[in-house]
């Protein structure tokens, strides 16, 4: 009997405190409910955030605490920190058409389009489609501070639109004309970019830019001092008369050419509220160089929004007049200064030849190489459907003939549609 006494008390001894827990657990949740839920109807979304983050956990997750938290971000305007948690919401009921609906709207505010359009095809009763499509036009002009070298003329269309239920393509026309004292050049290019949500918060993007160059060759004099052997070849030379100070300059016919020349580029991101990470490859033809690159980057939002964003691409390459590896990087910085401007700040580094950017979209293949780049780009919002944005870039640029560096300002400006 006393045995039997001493087992039975043994058992309660040890399972009360498992009772105990479990009675706190309950109390914990029903007063955490509570909480939150007069917080929601208060509609104090300062406080109902900053309490969510405080209580989620193992043993504290849930489909309203998670849809509670994910609207009161929403309403801050901290959309992509909103998106986290009706991501968690979705997964205690993933045909909540609410839960749906809200993270397609914060998925769209966060700039995340492939994945707003995913979510879009399960929430039949939301369609924003001109939210997806968009088309581009801009223009613009280079000036120099080099002698010789005439304005340069850019001008591009660019269309964006879905393709199925997760991704989009981008088309872009552009044509670049310049006359200087090397050549005329005309440019014609296409680019193609196909972009889709894939599963873990990451986003694909793979780019396609085909250009065609013709190149109309020019004579001019170059100075030639003793040993200078003048590249790139093959070129035509003939010595012109030596003057009596002794200095002598070669006439350099440059080839005339028909070049066709291609990009291929890829960039894997992972998405989060506070960050975003990438790595990308590129392979290009061109006529200047063929180029092989791998890049790496990241995008940090510290409000977990798009209202301020900073980050850093940073590049490794190499290229057919070298088996070495050489770097360069450019960190950029982005802010909504006020309720419908914006305002965009980058800079560029690199020390070798041009390389290629924004998964192949942006190129130069000139022959004298961008050392130094700076980048002003300011937007304004006039309507849901409309904007304003312009751009100016200077760039430092290494002449490659006569070894010195010049400066090159750029002008440009955009309008872009939503359809």
């Amino acid at each position: 009997m006393y045995k039997g006494k001493k087992y039975i008390i043994a058992t309660v001894l040890l399972w009360l405190p498992m009772f105990v827990i479990q009675a706190q657990n309950s109390a914990s949740y029903a007063k955490i409910d509570s909480m939150t839920y007069q917080l929601y109807q208060e509609k104090n979304w300062s406080a109902l955030a900053s309490l969510c983050e405080q209580v989620i956990g193992p043993q504290m997750d849930y489909y309203y605490l998670r849809m509670r938290a994910g609207i009161a971000n929403y309403e801050l305007g901290k959309y992509r920190a909103a998106a986290r948690h009706f991501e968690k919401a979705k997964r205690f009921n993933n045909n909540d058409a609410v839960s749906n609906a809200y993270l397609q709207y914060a998925y769209l505010y966060s700039n995340r389009l492939e994945e707003s359009k995913k979510i879009g095809a399960l929430n039949k009763d939301v369609n924003f489609n001109n939210k997806y499509n968009a088309i581009a036009l801009e223009s613009g002009f280079k000036t120099t501070t080099k002698p010789n070298i005439n304005l340069a003329f850019l001008n591009g269309i660019t269309l964006i639109h879905g393709l199925g239920k997760q991704a989009g393509l981008m088309h872009s026309l552009n044509t670049y004309l310049q006359n200087e004292e090397r050549y005329n050049v005309q440019q014609f290019q296409y680019y193609l970019r196909y972009t889709i949500a894939l599963k873990g918060n990451f986003k694909l993007s793979v780019g396609a830019h085909y250009v065609f160059s013709n190149v109309e060759p020019k004579n001019y004099l170059v100075y030639e001092p003793p040993g200078f052997t003048h590249r790139p070849p093959p070129l035509t030379q003939t010595l012109l008369s030596i003057p009596a100070n002794g200095i002598s300059y070669t006439t350099i016919t440059l080839p005339a050419q028909k070049n066709h020349e291609f990009i291929a580029s890829a960039n894997l991101v992972k998405q989060s509220d506070k960050i975003d990470l990438n790595i990308g490859a590129t392979i290009t033809k061109l006529d200047t160089t063929n180029l092989q690159m791998l890049n790496a980057g990241f995008v940090i939002y510290p409000f977990s929004n798009n209202n301020l964003q900073f980050g850093l691409q940073a590049f490794a390459y190499t290229y057919t007049q070298t088996q070495k590896f050489h770097t360069a990087f450019s960190p950029n910085l982005n802010a909504r200064l006020f309720k419908n401007c914006y305002l965009q700040l980058s800079y560029f580094h690199n020390r070798n030849v041009n390389i290629i950017e924004q998964t192949g979209l942006l190129f130069n293949n000139s022959i004298d190489y961008t050392g130094e780049r700076y980048t002003i780009s300011p937007a304004y919002q006039v309507n849901p459907n409309f904007c304003i944005y312009g751009s100016y870039l200077f760039e430092k640029k290494f002449h490659l003939n006569d070894k010195t560096y010049y400066n090159y300002h750029l002008f440009l400006l955009g309008t872009k549609f939503n359809f």
